[in-house]
């Protein structure tokens, strides 16, 4: 494995989605994320666009989103019809999982865990 290559799986990316409730496609981002053991931090979607809950109670925003530009994001993703879930990855945005995946260095973080299973057989 290249330099560039070991540099890119030894990183630890900071990674944030967000998702819905019940969602095939954010459970698949989850279980993705977590297979190569990379941390992440996961949010519904209508928690940090602060919509109104199933009883019609007002969300209210974390303290820690109150001036994110996170927020903007996110909102013009789901004003724009786009798919869920969406995915932070160290500050940038993507709205399909393969290219998330891709941004973490997916499949050689993948081999390389299959590389030590095989290793320690």
């Amino acid at each position: 494995m290249g330099d560039a290559q070991t540099r890119s799986i030894d990183r630890i990316p900071s990674v944030l989605i967000f998702g819905k409730e019940n969602c095939k496609f954010c459970t698949a981002a989850k279980e993705a994320f977590d297979s190569v053991g990379i941390e992440f931090e996961y949010r519904l979607i209508e928690e940090a666009l602060c919509l109104p809950d199933k009883d019609g109670k007002q969300r209210k925003l974390p303290d820690d989103w109150k001036h994110s530009s996170m927020i903007e994001l996110l909102a013009m993703h789901a004003m724009c019809g786009n798919p869920i879930p969406f995915i932070i990855v160290d500050g940038r945005g993507y709205k399909n999982l393969s290219t998330a995946l891709d941004a973490i260095g997916y499949r050689d973080r993948k081999r390389a865990i299959m590389n030590q299973k095989r290793a320690s057989e």
